[in-house]
């Protein structure tokens, strides 16, 4: 699937520049704060190239392709992250290394957890989690006759719990800021473990028309990225122009320290902001104490304020020029508007947004505790994918 734009396998970048202004004033707006300049004065960009992957799409059958490293795709090496596909009928072996945190995370799609000592069914956005242990431990997941897709990153229970994540989603904010999410990590199994081991969390958030997931910002010291789950929503990449429309499967990423100020916003389709698809994301990003944020578009703005307040303001990081995108939705839902009562039924949103695809799809995240050696997302899975035992075909 593709973007409107037709840009998410699209790898090579969008232009920001048409035409480069003198050496000086280049210069000048690099030191100057929050400066917006209109598209034909824009100088080349002094940051990483935007970039958007479909995962559907690298993992299309006729591409051959079963996983996509999300980490080396975004050069986030501090998150672990790998996308797996695993046909209908197929299992596939995972083993936990020692002292690792391990997550999977149920894209779309079914099939079954097994262990030596239990099975239980997963189905489309569920996800479990392994907190470290000082042994390696292993489970196998077996596709359903659909198949489908996951994404992976005290002593554990033998069995994980299973989490259906929108499920656990509850209301938050006001206005732009209005949105339905959950902490997955906390509700799984190594949420007995101190952030300061773990240090990342995994987040499902959804966001109604005319919100987004926040003022368009940087982080000095957190690595992010972000799976489109359902719906779509525009790209906010340091202003860049002409922006990009993110759709199923997509995913962005953004490195610490580099300046890029990045936001995800879902236009409403008219000024009646009930018109319109939810978006719905899945968000991994580090939490570290020391970690400033910039607000390049809402200096002065006290919600930023805020929320720069109770991080930290980012003094001396690199300040980017900023393109004329809009910063806020076109149609912005307005300040105490009330929550919607919907029904949990949003993992049907998918469906209508992508095809049938036949294979189970995941995300699998894994990272080492403190004090462990860097991890590979892909010694998170160990042998190849095969068929099940007999007594496995059918589900039993």
């Amino acid at each position: 699937m593709t973007s409107e734009l037709d840009g998410a396998t699209n790898l090579s970048t969008l232009g920001f520049a048409i035409n480069q202004p003198p050496l000086l004033y280049r210069l000048f707006q690099i030191q100057s704060e929050a400066l917006r300049m209109p598209p034909n004065l824009q100088p080349p960009p002094l940051y990483p190239p935007r970039r958007v992957i479909n995962l559907f799409d690298e993992t299309k059958a006729t591409t051959g392709i079963t996983q996509v490293d999300l980490s080396s795709a975004f050069d986030l090496p501090r998150i672990a992250s790998i996308y797996s596909i695993l046909p209908p009928k197929k299992e596939i072996k995972c083993t936990v290394q020692p002292n690792v945190h391990h997550f999977v995370f149920m894209v779309n799609g079914s099939g079954a957890l097994y262990t030596d000592t239990e099975a239980k069914q997963l189905t489309q956005w569920d996800c479990f989690a392994f907190p470290p242990s000082k042994t390696a431990r292993s489970y196998t997941l077996v596709g359903s006759k659909e198949g489908g897709g996951f994404v992976i990153d005290r002593e554990p229970p033998e069995f994980p719990t299973i989490v259906p994540s929108y499920s656990k989603t509850e209301w938050t904010g006001t206005g732009v800021h209005t949105k339905k999410k959950a902490v997955l990590t906390s509700l799984t199994d190594i949420s007995c473990t101190k952030t300061s081991m773990r240090q990342w969390n995994v987040t499902i958030e959804c966001l109604l028309t005319g919100t987004q997931t926040s003022y368009p910002h940087a982080h000095s010291e957190e690595d992010e990225f972000v799976v489109m789950l359902a719906g779509k929503a525009r790209y906010w990449y340091n202003g860049e122009e002409p922006e990009q429309l993110l759709v199923a499967g997509d995913c962005v990423g953004w490195k610490a320290g580099s300046g890029v100020a990045h936001a995800i916003l879902n236009d409403a389709d008219g000024p009646n902001t009930y018109d319109g698809a939810v978006a719905v994301l899945l968000t991994f990003g580090e939490v570290k104490d020391g970690d400033k944020l910039y607000y390049p578009t809402k200096f002065h703005d006290r919600q930023a304020a805020a929320d720069a307040t109770s991080k930290g303001f980012w003094k001396g990081g690199p300040k980017m020029p900023v393109g004329g995108a809009a910063d806020v939705p076109r149609f912005a839902r307005t300040e105490g508007m009330p929550y919607p009562v919907w029904e949990s039924k949003g993992r049907n949103i998918v469906a209508k947004e992508i095809k049938k695809t036949e294979l189970l799809r995941l995300i699998h995240t894994c990272h080492p505790a403190a004090a462990s050696p860097p991890l590979s997302p892909a010694s998170a899975l160990q042998g190849n994918t095969t068929d099940p035992p007999l007594a496995r075909q059918d589900g039993h």
